[in-house]
């Protein structure tokens, strides 16, 4: 298995055709990995927000994925003054945070259709339909708020778990640890 590691500088797919991967909780299972495909860009809406203000916490189909497949994403805000200021999977379980901070994605340049690199703190991995959420806040009065997702599909077929194969967590540590 060809060394990789998870949230690296360059965006590519973690693992190939051929090779294993174990999604953690609340799958536990191994795959192994039977055909990859590149995903064409996808910009989201998330809608107008007021100047200082926010969306609601929105739930992000876009990035489902078919039975049986997994998704590596990163994202970046493509409409000036918009922020990621939420990420949650499942609901309950808040990404990016502490025991006594959450972060956010602040400002971030216009990438237009450049690979994305060095978002590393964006990457997430969606498996089949397991729910996602995010909010966004504006400094500005904006009529739409666009999210640039970038991303490849892995074709799955669960095998028994054989090293070594690929940890990959697809929900929020804190939804993964109780």
């Amino acid at each position: 298995m060809v060394d990789r590691r998870l949230h690296a500088v360059e965006f590519t797919p973690v693992v190939q055709i051929g090779e294993r991967v174990f999604l953690l909780a609340p799958v536990n299972k191994c795959f192994e990995v039977e055909w990859i495909e590149n995903l064409p860009k996808l910009d989201k809406d998330f809608g107008a927000i007021g100047a200082g203000g926010s969306t609601g916490v929105a739930e992000v189909t876009e990035v489902y994925m078919r039975e049986d497949e997994l998704g590596q994403f990163r994202f970046v805000p493509t409409t000036a003054g918009v922020k990621v200021v939420g990420h949650w999977s499942p609901r309950g379980a808040r990404m990016w945070g502490t025991d006594t901070a959450t972060f956010e994605l602040s400002d971030i340049v216009d990438y237009s259709d450049e690979p994305v690199k060095a978002l590393q703190a964006t990457e997430f991995f969606q498996h089949e339909d397991k729910k996602r959420f995010m909010q966004l806040y504006s400094s500005d009065a904006v009529s739409a708020s666009l999210v640039r997702f970038y991303g490849y599909a892995f074709k799955l077929r669960e095998i028994p778990a054989k090293e070594p194969y690929l940890r990959i967590p697809i929900q929020a540590r804190a939804a993964a640890v109780g």
